[in-house]
């Protein structure tokens, strides 16, 4: 019987071939420290590192709450939430405003659960780790698959407005139209709260950009949120400003004591946006 060593293989007289297991390189180690086997990747500097697990996301529909037309609601123990993390105000009920938002800063739109989550998670790190929230920023995120994710939830005041209902569409509608699906679970999470008495009966809808200095939600979907009939058009030509009615001056301060500019008066200073 001839014998390939190298490639393991052994033939015998009928011609029929066995595969043997091959050579293995065995490395023995004792009394050693600062020992590395396979590839290492060094860095300079200060690093973050985000360390991301699956989200665990039940199969069955039935487990998760659906407002109706098949949107889901995915909430923080199914997107990965960080434990025991939360805003530090109480939201009242009922909430007479909703304040859309968004990622924006050519945020990508997600497109199903496993990937939404991912970005919940990056969101919620970002926001603790970064701008020194304690919490992700808005009570809910609307997501490209129709679904609904849980930020803080009904019962905690958002990072913007403590007299608002902020829900954040996940992407840059800068770049990117707003889905039927998305604009869908909007109503039906709002018909939710409405009829469950989180929501005053007639709530208002605001843009982030009316009460802000910001291109958020991105013109793309602020089109679509000025043809509803729920939409407030405060702040705008003709219109009292919006702000103060809906909370914004107070928990703002509080939340980003970083991210309130020193106004310089003068004719670049109205030019500034945040994304």
């Amino acid at each position: 019987m001839a014998t390939n060593h190298q490639n393991g293989l052994s033939t015998g007289n009928g011609g029929n071939t066995t595969v043997q297991p091959a050579a293995t390189s065995v490395i023995n180690l004792s009394n050693s420290s600062d020992v590395v086997i396979g590839p290492m990747t060094q860095y300079q500097g200060s690093v973050t590192i985000y360390q991301y697990m699956d989200a665990t996301v039940e199969a069955s529909r039935i487990a998760i709450p659906n407002l109706g037309n098949g949107h889901m609601v995915i909430d923080r123990h199914n997107w990965g939430a960080q434990q025991g993390v939360h805003g530090p105000y109480k939201l009242p009920h009922p909430i007479p405003y909703v304040l859309i938002t968004h990622i924006g800063v050519h945020s990508e739109i997600c497109s199903d659960v496993h990937v939404c989550s991912i970005k919940m998670r990056t969101l919620q790190d970002a926001a603790i780790a970064e701008k020194s929230l304690q919490d992700i920023p808005s009570n809910f995120y609307v997501g490209g698959d129709g679904n609904v994710y849980v930020g803080r939830g009904w019962d905690t005041a958002n990072a913007y407005a403590n007299m608002s209902l902020a829900v954040c569409f996940m992407g840059d509608y800068g770049r990117y139209e707003p889905n039927d699906l998305q604009l869908s679970a909007l109503d039906h999470l709002l018909t939710f709260g409405e009829k469950h008495r989180l929501l005053t009966e007639d709530y208002k809808i605001v843009a982030h950009r009316q009460a802000r200095t910001t291109r958020s939600p991105g013109i793309k979907l602020y089109e679509k949120i000025t043809k509803l009939t729920r939409w407030y058009p405060c702040g705008l030509p003709g219109y009292a400003k919006c702000g103060v009615e809906i909370g914004l001056p107070t928990v703002w301060d509080q939340e980003y004591p970083k991210s309130i500019p020193t106004i310089v008066p003068n004719a670049s200073a109205n030019s500034t946006q945040t994304n």
